[in-house]
């Protein structure tokens, strides 16, 4: 497991745990976009680059349990998660295990996800062929299309989204006591794998501050949001 850290001059980290298949590359844009006084860290997981000894993680538990072993690392204070799809539930794992960490986690930020007890796979064939795979994920818009056309970026990526969307099949949701810090829930309007009105169930998920955003797009709707998601998140440690 890797970081992609930005210089730091305050106490304030923003950590963006990516989508499955994602990398600590993912959210490169938007961390530049960021202001050079926040640290940004981009995540990615053991065996997500060829050439990695280590296995991959195969459940979102081992997922969290990695990022906390390298955010216990990290000399930043006072911690924000960004979770984005996937992230956004390994991102919830991680708050609930906070005390395991060194610093505060101060606010969860989740996107593009429904919450834990609303999460679901259903409709992607985790454990089709590949091309039945990758046509069972394009139907909800989760997958760049080049996949299909790419065999060199086929052979790099399939295995890691398979991987990923293996573990988030398996996830199952435990009822636990809200978290006592605040969360932010940020949908797209046309995602068809994390509606609005289903990403809307964060709110049940915190006994502090909720706040909730609707932007324009599917599933990737960062990709053309990213002015209006730095704003989102500057405002966010604002507050």
């Amino acid at each position: 497991m890797g970081l992609n850290m930005r210089a730091c001059h305050t106490d304030q980290c923003i950590v963006f745990i990516p989508f499955a298949g994602g990398s600590s590359h993912a959210f490169s844009v938007l961390q530049g976009l960021l202001s050079p006084t926040v640290e940004s860290i981009g995540i990615h997981y053991s065996g997500r680059y060829q050439g990695e000894l280590a296995a991959s993680p195969t459940t979102v538990d081992q997922m969290a349990d990695e990022v906390i072993e390298r955010l216990q690392k990290v000399e930043a204070k006072r911690l924000t998660l960004f979770g984005y799809s996937l992230g956004a539930l390994v991102a919830y794992e991680v708050a609930q295990r906070r005390e395991a960490l060194p610093c505060a986690i101060e606010q969860l930020v989740v996107a593009a996800c429904r919450p834990p007890h609303l999460f679901s796979c259903h409709g992607v064939q985790v454990h089709a062929e590949d091309d039945d795979f990758l046509h069972s994920v394009a139907t909800f818009g989760t997958i760049p299309e080049y996949l299909f056309s790419h065999p060199a970026a086929r052979k790099y990526l399939l295995p890691n989204l398979k991987n990923d969307f293996r573990a988030a099949s398996t996830y199952r949701h435990s009822p636990r006591p809200p978290l006592d810090m605040p969360v932010t829930a940020i949908a797209g309007t046309e995602d068809s794998f994390a509606p609005f009105h289903d990403v809307q169930g964060w709110r049940q998920y915190s006994d502090a501050a909720y706040a909730e955003h609707c932007l324009p797009g599917q599933h990737f709707f960062f990709e053309n949001n990213n002015d209006r998601l730095t704003g989102i998140l500057l405002d966010t440690l604002a507050a």
